[in-house]
C-alpha cells in the first residue's frame, strides 16, 4: 500500500493504474468543488480533473486562420481539431481522393505534383477535361488536401494526398 503523502513531499514510485477511480459529478457540483473535497479525502492521494488538450500544429500559410474549419475562435465545436490531428499525421501520398463536384484548377499551386487524372461527366462526350468553371470544385479539394507551408493560401486536411478531380457539375 502507498502512504499519502504530505505538502511538497512527493514520490518516485510508479502509478498504480489499478487504483485509478473515474468519477462523475452530481449535477451543479463544479470541478474545483469536485477536487477539493477529494483531495481531502484520506484515500486520495491525487485528482485531477480530465481535459481536452490544446495547441498543435499550425501551417504556416498566410490565410490558415481564415480557414474556419480548421479552428474557429468564433463559434466553439465549429471546427475539426485539424492542427491536434496534424500532431499525429499530415497525411499521406498513398492516399487518393475523389473530389465529386465542379472540377479542379489543377495548375493552383496547393496541388502540385498531386492531381492525377479524372473525368468529366458533364459533357455528351464524358472526357477528361476536368477543368473548374466554377471554382466550387477548386475550393473544396483545397479544403480536402491543399498543401501546408508553401506559403499560398491555406492548408488541406491531408497536405500530401492526391487529388482526382471528377467533374459532376457544371458552372451553373
Amino acid at each position: 500500500a502507498q502512504q499519502r503523502k504530505g505538502a511538497g513531499e512527493s514520490s518516485n514510485a510508479p502509478v498504480d493504474l489499478g487504483r485509478v477511480l473515474r468519477l462523475h459529478l452530481p449535477p451543479g457540483m463544479s470541478v474545483s468543488n469536485a477536487l477539493q473535497r477529494l483531495g481531502g479525502h484520506g484515500w486520495v492521494d491525487y485528482a485531477e480533473p480530465d481535459s481536452i488538450g490544446t495547441g498543435g500544429l499550425m501551417p504556416a500559410d498566410p490565410d490558415i486562420l481564415r480557414q474556419w474549419h480548421h479552428t474557429n475562435s468564433v463559434k466553439a465545436g465549429a471546427d475539426i481539431h485539424t492542427p491536434q490531428a496534424w500532431n499525429i499525421t499530415q497525411g499521406s501520398s498513398s492516399v487518393i481522393v475523389a473530389v465529386l463536384d465542379t472540377g479542379l484548377n489543377g495548375d493552383q499551386p496547393e496541388f502540385a505534383g498531386r492531381v492525377v487524372p479524372g473525368h468529366r461527366f458533364t459533357s455528351p462526350t464524358n472526357d477528361a477535361d476536368t477543368t473548374d468553371d466554377h471554382g466550387h470544385g477548386t475550393m473544396v479539394a483545397g479544403v480536402l488536401c491543399a498543401s501546408a507551408n508553401n506559403g499560398a493560401l491555406g492548408a488541406g486536411v491531408d497536405w500530401h494526398c492526391r487529388v482526382m478531380p471528377i467533374k459532376v457539375l457544371n458552372q451553373n
